[in-house]
């Protein structure tokens, strides 16, 4: 139980940190929904390394709380088996669907930076937890413990 705790404390950490970050970037356009600034209407993927992972299905249930919480709009996507190949495709299509943010437990640590670099440019706000990718290619890493 207090390892459910924590994991759920560090996905709804991971969201607000997302949040915060969505929040400061960008320009002063709304979203069509009429949303902006105080979370609502924020769009928010997590992409966790594979689907079906009872971590991740902790971790994300926490996340889904935060977004849900604060009047946003969660999702969560991601491959059946853990490749960054399986990311990819559900990094692109967050992209193209222009979601606000994306909170990502990374398959590889270079691997992402293409698809990732692509939704940074298009002003969406990333943060990796769990597993992070090179920092140049995320706004936020949000790491669950240190080394010590």
């Amino acid at each position: 139980m207090k390892m459910q705790n924590r994991l759920g404390g560090l996905a709804a950490l991971t969201l607000v940190a997302g949040l915060a970050l969505t929040a400061c970037g960008g320009d002063d356009s709304s979203s069509a929904d009429g949303g902006s600034g105080g979370g609502d209407g924020t769009t928010v993927t997590f992409i966790p390394k594979n689907l079906g992972n009872a971590y991740f299905d902790t971790s994300n249930a926490g996340g889904k709380k935060a977004v849900e919480e604060f009047g946003g709009s969660y999702e969560e996507v991601g491959p059946a088996e853990g490749s960054p190949d399986g990311q990819v495709t559900y990094i692109n299509t967050a992209t193209q669907q222009g979601r606000d943010a994306l909170v990502i437990s990374a398959n590889d640590p270079d691997a992402l930076c293409d698809a990732i670099g692509e939704a940074r440019d298009a002003d969406i706000k990333v943060v990796t937890y769990d597993a992070d990718t090179n920092p140049d290619c995320r706004d936020l890493f949000i790491n669950q413990a240190d080394a010590a």
